[in-house]
């Protein structure tokens, strides 16, 4: 039996009493593994839940621009066709495969060199491979490729069947145990979950979760950005399970209210932010269809400074100079800074890259260290995805042998950063302030607490610090990075400051 089929034969019936009412096990099984998946009946466990497509897709549209009528006035449809997907698997061999993803089941996802191209995984692994670990990523890809070109030819009723379908598979990308080959806990005691949290638990808590509209973005890369949120959705698997055990051990093992209550109070935070990410992500993917097709306009990406050149003034030798700017994106669209250049090395710009959501800002700071005594000019050039790239900020600052006319600027409180860019993969850089002489240490753990990497450790004079992490090694996750440090006189004070930080790889 292929994988795919014995993922879906006991989706489809192990986790249906009725079917399993008057049945032995054993002859049920033999007749799972004599059937073609074509063959299987029709479920909606294992996927969500009907009642939690038809809200995702009902609720995405509140994200959308009024120029989106289509999908706003039709919201209903979207609704009541949410689940279409899933009723197709009855009749398509095909269907199925498109829910799901086991993604560690490639050997690349563990090093982080998982290519997101189809044809490059089937011709790596051979397309039984591929089918059997799962299609859900090209399958949100085709169906919105298919959405594309229905609204270009002006084909509204497939167009907002598409769209339907396309919600759907957003949906499963972001149900986090759509994406591992523990689907169903079967691997680590916690069978069944699957189809108690995604259904039984969702059925009685949907009513709970509130969508908070926001603006949407255009799309650049829509293979990337689906892989990016399966990634995300994969960090919580973990988590469920976890969930799963204690709310077994508070209701003494049976599926109960009090279970189901217990199970709730440990994911139903991440629950909300999955359901609310799912509308966010399938609304920019409506919205980036829609661009491509030319039935709206392209967005527009603005690039301001706060200033137009930054004047360092005279730094003594051997000591440094800081100030900063802010880039603010004034457009309608994500601005994007993939790299920032300077000719010589006495600036140094942190941070090195950005993303700026429209009507946002950026703060960059800039650190001027002189090696001699000469007057420096140099540009600094954001590369970026807004017209004009590359945009230049000019500095300049004049190294001095003695302190006339130099004012070295030193931090006047402990800071902690958020490190930059989050999510990354696989380095990030953090940066951390300190008023005063002390013994620095920032150590990062991982989600459970345990030391994954020590940063720095050592004794630090007063000044701004930054410092790279390189997550390589490291799995996808949430990890958090403490940083402490005690003072080294009477009065100067300790600090203790803990972030949290996101690899996906």
């Amino acid at each position: 039996m292929h994988k795919q089929e014995e993922r879906f034969a006991q989706h489809d019936y192990l986790c249906n009493p009725i079917f399993l009412r008057g049945i032995l096990l054993k002859k049920l099984f033999r007749f799972i593994f004599s059937s073609a998946v074509i063959l299987l009946p029709a479920s909606q466990a294992f996927s969500w839940g009907s009642q939690t497509h038809k809200f995702i897709n009902e609720h995405s549209v509140v994200h959308l621009p009024p120029s989106m009528s289509l999908f706003i006035n039709n919201s209903q449809f979207l609704r009541d066709h949410a689940p279409d997907a899933d009723t197709r698997k009855s009749s398509d061999p095909t269907e199925s495969p498109k829910h799901f993803i086991d993604i560690e089941d490639y050997p690349e996802y563990a090093t982080g060199t998982l290519s997101h191209n189809y044809d490059s995984l089937v011709q790596a692994h051979g397309l039984s491979f591929v089918t059997n670990i799962g299609t859900v990523p090209w399958a949100a890809i085709w169906s919105m490729d298919s959405l594309t070109a229905a609204l270009r030819r002006l084909d509204t009723a497939s167009a907002l069947q598409f769209a339907a379908d396309l919600g759907h598979y957003v949906a499963d990308g972001h149900q986090p145990l759509h994406v591992t080959s523990n689907y169903d806990g079967q691997k680590t005691g916690n069978g069944g979950i699957h189809s108690r949290y995604e259904s039984s638990m969702m059925n009685t808590y949907l009513s709970t979760i509130t969508i908070t509209p926001t603006q949407v973005h255009y799309v650049e890369k829509p293979i990337d950005f689906v892989f990016n949120y399966i990634y995300g959705a994969h960090v919580y698997v973990d988590s469920i399970l976890a969930g799963d055990t204690y709310a077994k051990t508070q209701s003494g093992g049976s599926y109960n209210a009090v279970y189901y209550t217990a199970l709730w109070a440990k994911t139903g935070a991440l629950t909300q932010k999955q359901v609310q990410d799912a509308t966010v992500d399938l609304a920019d993917l409506y919205y980036t269809a829609a661009v491509n097709a030319g039935i709206i306009s392209p967005p527009k990406e603005y690039f301001a400074f706060s200033v137009s050149s930054l004047s360092f003034g005279n730094v003594l030798l051997g000591s440094s100079r800081v100030d900063s700017f802010y880039v603010a994106n004034t457009g309608s669209a994500v601005l994007t800074i993939d790299s920032v250049k300077t000719a010589t090395t006495l600036f140094a710009i942190t941070p090195a890259s950005a993303t700026i959501n429209p009507s946002d800002s950026a703060k960059f700071y800039v650190l001027f260290s002189p090696i001699a005594t000469e007057s420096v000019k140099d540009t600094a050039f954001f590369y970026d995805n807004a017209g004009g790239s590359p945009h230049e900020i000019m500095l300049d600052g004049n190294g001095t042998l003695t302190a006339v006319g130099a004012q070295l600027v030193m931090p006047h409180a402990f800071s902690l950063s958020q490190n930059y860019p989050n999510p990354f993969n696989p380095t990030t850089q953090i940066r951390f302030e300190t008023p005063v002489s002390g013994f620095v240490v920032l150590k990062v753990f991982d989600a459970i607490g345990r030391e994954v990497a020590i940063l720095v450790n050592e004794q630090k004079l007063p000044g701004t610090y930054e410092v790279q992490f390189d997550g390589s090694k490291f799995a996808s996750g949430v990890y958090f990075y403490r940083l402490q440090v005690t003072k080294e006189f009477f009065g100067a004070g300790n600090y203790t400051a803990i972030k949290k930080l996101t690899l996906l790889r």
